[in-house]
């Protein structure tokens, strides 16, 4: 039942509606309109008194020698807290169903010391395409990384499978001639998480350092912010511009008459113009401590557990990334502990020669499934099912790069019979028959 309230105060969390005209004083907390929501939601949680629950939400608590001391919150501040702990409580849910799945199904053998290298595993990875909506924002922002890390990590497995596979066949000399495409994804996924040249970008050496990445450059605003230091967004959209404007070749600041609130990246896939204002804003995934302290200590064991990310028996907590303060440092360890899992550290391009390889780097044989849409989204109940957009179609496969694909094999020996079918055919021209 604990996943289920879980689930249902997730839910609930989104109905609640705070009273704006309550917040004027400052110096007094504001009140929630539907109180019966916020009681519903505690009761859930397993707060054995429903009204600190709505207390902690609308105010900030700092214990110094052990006397509380209250500070009202503001409207938003509220909302954000508010938002934070439902996403908190969901992200931690979902992990921690995955873990216990796993370690019901998991074979008795997997404890022996010897299983982790004799046994085989088959991963799926299922992810969005790139987004491009009328109002792009750091959620798009994130999935188009994901997209271009991706797409990077297709282009470099392609060209590095055919280099092994020549040299298996005794043509090392062939695989060395090899020569990766040109490809600007490389620059966009720079110009978006570039941090430094003891970060992700250990041991390559550039020509010019890259400015700071535009993840970075956010999460430190991020923090900055955190610290009561606030910048205004506009000239974090400065600073953005001023670093980054030499990137012409990925980057530009969108055109408009009266506002300046967007920037546009020309993704591999198409051209994306994001809204740059709620950006730090969005990245920031903070909860007060007295929030958290209470959904640790106030709530029901089982739900006080899995928001914490304790999934053993005894307790334990898991090692996550929950502790971090941002969203971008929480999805950029992610994204390492997946392109890890995936083999990417060990599959360098042309223009990442010399980066370190981390010591626990592991191969992984990689196959791709490219889907493509043949057409835009139906725009009414007489949009044709069969209808082929042979120009859309072949914008995608273009920067997907399959066509890349094709012409690496086709310079390469592209007719390649098994040695069963060769052998079959050719048989009689043996010594055997001669």
């Amino acid at each position: 039942m604990g996943v289920w309230r879980c689930v249902a105060a997730i839910l609930h969390m989104g109905q609640i509606v705070f009273d704006k005209p309550s917040f004027a004083d400052e110096s007094k907390p504001g009140k929630i309109k539907n109180e019966n929501v916020a009681h519903l939601i505690a009761r859930l949680l397993g707060y054995s008194e429903p009204e600190y629950f709505i207390k902690i939400l609308l105010n900030q608590v700092n214990v110094i020698r052990n006397v509380e001391n209250w500070k009202a919150l503001g409207i938003e501040v509220c909302k954000n807290n508010l938002m934070s702990l439902a996403k908190k409580l969901f992200d931690n849910l979902f992990n921690w169903l995955v873990i216990k799945m796993n370690k019901t199904i998991e074979p008795a053998e997997l404890n022996n010391p010897s299983f982790p290298d004799i046994a085989k595993t088959i991963g799926l990875l299922d992810i969005f395409g790139f987004e491009n909506f009328s109002k792009n924002q750091f959620e798009q922002f994130c999935i188009n990384y994901v997209n271009e890390k991706l797409h990077k990590l297709y282009i470099a497995a392609i060209f590095e499978a055919e280099k092994q596979e020549l040299a298996l066949e005794g043509l090392a000399e062939v695989a060395e001639n090899i020569e990766y495409p040109e490809t600007q994804v490389l620059d966009i996924l720079r110009f978006m998480d570039y941090d430094g040249p003891n970060g992700r970008y250990k041991g390559i050496k550039f020509a010019k350092p890259p400015p700071t990445g535009v993840f970075t450059f956010i999460d430190d605003k991020a923090m900055q912010s955190l610290s009561g230091s606030a910048a205004k967004w506009e000239d974090i959209f400065d600073e953005i511009d001023r670093n980054h404007k030499d990137m012409k070749k990925v980057y530009y600041k969108t055109p408009k008459i009266k506002t300046r609130d967007e920037f546009s990246i020309v993704h591999s896939a198409q051209i994306v113009s994001y809204d740059i204002k709620e950006f730090r804003e969005r990245n920031i995934d903070s909860i007060p401590l007295g929030l958290e302290n209470s959904m640790c200590e106030k709530t029901e064991t089982l739900i006080s557990n899995i928001y914490q990310g304790k999934t053993g028996d005894d307790g334990e907590e898991e090692k996550k990334a929950d502790k971090a303060k941002t969203i971008w440092k929480k999805f950029g360890i992610q994204m390492d502990d997946l392109m890890g899992e995936l083999g990417e550290p060990l599959i360098n391009m042309k223009e990442e020669a010399g980066r370190v390889t981390p010591k626990d780097a592991e191969g992984c044989t990689l196959h791709f499934i490219r889907c493509i849409k043949p057409r835009p989204k139906p725009e009414s109940k007489t949009d044709q099912p069969g209808l082929f957009v042979h120009s859309m179609t072949l914008q995608q496969i273009t920067y997907m790069g399959v066509l890349e694909s094709v012409d690496l094999k086709q310079k390469n020996y592209p007719f390649r019979k098994k040695f069963e079918e060769f052998y079959a055919e050719y048989e009689l021209l043996g010594s055997r028959y001669s």
